[in-house]
């Protein structure tokens, strides 16, 4: 008798081992994944077209004297939280928050009051 008892505890115990098993592994990998996903759609719905413009090289002119010399080579001109606000026609607190995410993950960097792309600063060497 207590060996029947044994059996039907046994196959109790069978079915929710696997189910634990399965809650244990959902429970350990999916934030992570949910957070994975979230982070990809935050990038491409809202920063990556704050990467697109500062990803866009543009040059000052070197202008000394009220004269503009062409033979000098171009400095690059950094993008401003407001310009890119405006091109989006985004807020300049989200356009900032998508500046900092971008930073964070190395797409973006700061120099001065302005924005490049790592992108532009490596090609330039300025490291």
């Amino acid at each position: 008798m207590i060996w029947r008892a044994v059996i039907v505890l046994l196959g109790f115990l069978k079915s929710w081992i696997g189910a634990l098993i399965a809650i244990f592994a959902a429970l350990y990998y999916g934030p992570k994944k949910m957070l994975e996903t979230w982070d990809w759609y935050v990038y491409r719905f809202r920063d990556y077209d704050v990467y697109e413009i500062i990803d866009q090289k543009r040059d000052k002119e070197t202008v000394v004297g009220g004269k503009v010399y062409t033979n000098v080579p171009p400095i690059p001109a950094p993008y401003s939280v407001q310009e890119i606000a405006g091109k989006l026609r985004r807020k300049e607190s989200s356009v900032l928050r998508s500046l900092k995410r971008l930073k964070h993950s190395k797409k973006a960097e700061q120099r001065g009051d302005g924005w490049f792309s790592a992108g532009i600063v490596e090609s330039l060497h300025w490291h």
